[in-house]
């Protein structure tokens, strides 16, 4: 049986992940001029980026989504949505904890096949948002995860943004935990950035000057 901490920390890293299109599908042949994989990471938080207490996850936390599973219709329906828009040639991933796993920030670059798909998929963000606000996930070892999406209204960023705040309840033998936190998803092109943070104790970061840093890095990507 996986430690209290290391289960709490990666429920953490997987409420992170959730909106994460790397997260779930497979890549696709490119319709359009592509970053290389060194020029996506570049793009990527790094913990001098961060407030003070945050240190990096080795592997970038991605193994925290290995045993995930729809646990309602409305994850069904993410899961759904997801898969089928989203067409991937590249993703990038940096992840971070704080503390006795207090919080967790993951930051995500994935790079669709073309514009247009990276597009489709803000909207179907959008609607999923709209019409299925809460979810419920499976995380293994009897772990449970309830999100429920909210949006927030922040200036724009890149050429179209999407925030989100995000509440996020974490059950266990009869424990429950809450957690809150945001999540800023950045489009440039066929390029998505985004930057989620959940926290359990102590201040949530903030996810829109994060995110502004790694769509600045990206755009600087793009244009070289």
């Amino acid at each position: 049986m996986r430690h209290p901490r290391g289960r709490r920390v990666r429920a953490l890293a997987a409420a992170g992940l959730a909106l994460s299109a790397g997260a779930w599908v497979t890549t696709a042949p490119a319709d359009a001029a592509q970053l290389r994989p060194a020029q996506l990471r570049t793009a990527l938080l790094t913990a001098e980026d961060l407030p003070r207490g945050f240190v990096e996850r080795p592997g970038g936390g991605a193994g925290d989504v290995d045993e995930v599973t729809a646990e309602d219709a409305c994850s069904r329906r993410w899961l759904a949505a997801e898969t089928r828009v989203a067409r991937l040639t590249g993703t990038a991933l940096s992840a971070f904890v704080r503390g006795d796993g207090d919080a967790t920030i993951v930051s995500a670059v994935n790079q669709f096949a073309a514009p247009g798909s990276a597009k489709a998929y803000v909207a179907a963000a959008r609607a999923r948002v709209t019409q299925c606000p809460t979810a419920r996930w499976q995380l293994g070892d009897g772990v449970t995860m309830t999100m429920t999406h909210t949006p927030l209204s922040v200036p724009r960023q890149g050429e179209e943004s999407l925030a989100l705040s995000v509440s996020t309840t974490i059950e266990q033998d009869g424990e429950a935990v809450p957690a809150r936190g945001t999540t800023v998803v950045v489009r440039r092109g066929a390029v998505l950035s985004s930057v989620h943070t959940t926290v359990v104790a102590g201040p949530v970061p903030r996810s829109a000057a994060l995110a502004a840093r790694v769509s600045a890095r990206l755009q600087q990507a793009l244009r070289s």
